[in-house]
């Protein structure tokens, strides 16, 4: 995910965030300086904010080699990059395949140029 930083002298680790009027308030404690951040969702490969969720599985290995489903949490999937596995799960009706990593959250290189 993109780091956040500060744009008045760069701080990325002493920054604090309370709830704002748009969205989430962020001050710098080394510089003092303040700031909204985004209440939007970004993907971490293209930028864009067409975002949705689509469940996964959490899961392990209980017994020997026998895959249990713990629960379930919310991953988010970018409406371009993610565009085949978001068409997947939709269409079967079904939860992300389980070793799926979202472009959304994940960054993916740029295509080689020729």
């Amino acid at each position: 995910m993109p780091e956040l930083t500060c744009s008045g002298c760069g701080e990325a680790t002493d920054l604090h965030g309370r709830p704002g009027e748009a969205g989430i308030r962020i001050t710098c404690g080394a510089c003092g300086h303040e700031w909204d951040r985004d209440a939007r969702h970004r993907c971490a490969t293209c930028g864009g904010d067409d975002i949705v969720t689509r469940p996964a599985t959490l899961t392990a290995f209980s017994r020997g080699s026998q895959l249990s489903v713990l629960g379930w949490h919310d991953v988010p999937l970018c409406g371009a990059c993610d565009h085949d596995e978001l068409t997947r799960s939709t269409r079967c009706g079904g939860p992300l395949a389980a070793d799926y990593r979202s472009a959304a959250l994940y960054p993916r290189p740029a295509p080689a140029s020729s």
